[in-house]
């Protein structure tokens, strides 16, 4: 899984956060398209789309950009907004918020998304979760002074998932742009390590599978005494060698009494 940096605490005083509702999502592939519509826009920060939700949140620079113009990139996306709330006021001077990206692995639907930002959300200290099944992070807006990255890192272990390893806070936001772009690099990596490891299962598995089924219908005269040992262990390998990864994820689940896609497929 890939490393993600913890966020600068420090924000700019004209900085605002936005979260509103997106019409017609369907997939990850949407999911990230409004992203991407939404950073080209001149003030962005960061921007966040939540498929399970169908929220976008913004953090963006008030001088440089509005409402209208988020609304209107996401529309030109082909996209909808359901309605945008009020304007912000002028920010009261409080102490900045902590926040961090914690890569998740183990998610497969939206009901893992929910429960990763159900178990957050009852976190001391945690004022706001968002929880992205595309691109595998939970970003939490919390209080310092109350919880810290292990406790939340905890809260999530504890909803039977697990959190990859968090880089060092980047200096500044050239430095932080470049690591960035590297952390994209390095999950893109992780994720193709993980599709070709499932690629040589099923490769190994599927033949193994056709070859058990043709010793069992076809009449090849086999006694049945050399038939169904050479049968059990090939059906032992299937099960427990192709088929480990869907258990290891299941059984973590059960253990935090919870249940998953993983558990269906075991």
């Amino acid at each position: 899984m890939s490393q993600t940096a913890i966020e600068p605490a420090t924000h700019p005083a004209n900085a605002h956060e936005l979260a509103f509702d997106v019409t017609g999502m369907t997939c990850a592939s949407c999911v990230r398209r409004i992203e991407k519509a939404l950073r080209r826009v001149d003030g962005v920060e960061q921007a966040a789309v939540n498929l399970a939700t169908e929220k976008a949140t913004i953090r963006y620079d008030a001088t440089r950009t509005g409402m209208d113009q988020l609304k209107s990139a996401v529309e030109h996306a082909g996209y909808g907004v359901r309605q945008l709330p009020a304007p912000p006021d002028a920010p009261a001077p409080t102490a900045a918020p902590g926040e961090v990206v914690l890569p998740i692995e183990g998610m497969t639907c939206a009901s893992c998304v929910r429960r990763i930002e159900k178990r957050l959300s009852r976190v001391d200290g945690v004022s706001q979760t968002n929880v992205n099944l595309a691109t595998e992070q939970a970003h939490v807006v919390f209080d310092p002074a109350l919880v810290d990255v292990q406790a939340l890192t905890a809260a999530v272990e504890q909803a039977g998932y697990k959190v990859g390893a968090l880089a060092a806070p980047a200096a500044g936001r050239p430095a932080a742009a470049a690591e960035s772009a590297e952390q994209v690099d390095q999950h893109a990596l992780e994720r193709q390590r993980e599709i070709d490891d499932l690629r040589v299962r099923w490769q190994v598995a599927l033949p193994v599978g056709l070859a058990m089924m043709a010793l069992m219908y076809l009449p090849l005269g086999i006694p049945m005494e050399v038939l169904a040992p050479v049968l059990l262990i090939a059906a032992t390998i299937v099960q427990f060698w192709a088929g480990r990864v869907f258990y290891q994820a299941a059984w973590a689940a059960a253990r935090h009494g919870s249940t998953n896609m993983n558990t269906l497929v075991a």
